[in-house]
């Protein structure tokens, strides 16, 4: 089975293209591409790391550089520390799903530990 873009967009993925400055669907294509030509990713488990640790990269930095609190028009936009922490967290929770795939022969080992269910994946001692 091979990954694709919309395995990785709401409802059946865990990314919301509002999160993004860019048009997310042209991002995660290249992600999906690198991923799936890089050999040494040899599952679905370590590609789809890859897509989600360098989307929730992309994330936090352009997360970083916004004000906490901007408004547009009508319409503000404020985030907390907390909401960035959580995003810094999936980058080094997906990145460490990603390294042990590409480092082991097996690959992916966190997702079966824990429990990937309905994409909805808790991640102890993060």
């Amino acid at each position: 089975m091979a990954i694709a873009v919309e395995d990785f967009t709401r409802p059946k993925g865990r990314l919301r293209s509002v999160w993004f400055e860019d048009t997310l669907a042209d991002l995660l294509s290249e992600w999906v591409t690198e991923a799936s030509a890089d050999t040494a990713m040899t599952d679905d488990t370590t590609r789809q790391a890859y897509v989600y640790w360098r989307a929730y990269t992309t994330l936090t930095e352009d997360l970083r550089f916004d004000p906490a609190d901007q408004q547009t028009g009508p319409e503000r936009d404020t985030r907390t520390e907390a909401q960035l922490a959580y995003f810094e967290e999936q980058a080094a929770y997906w990145y460490r799903v990603y390294q042990d795939g590409v480092s082991t022969d097996a690959g992916g080992a966190y997702l079966g530990a824990i429990g990937y269910a309905d994409n909805d994946i808790e991640n102890p001692g993060l």
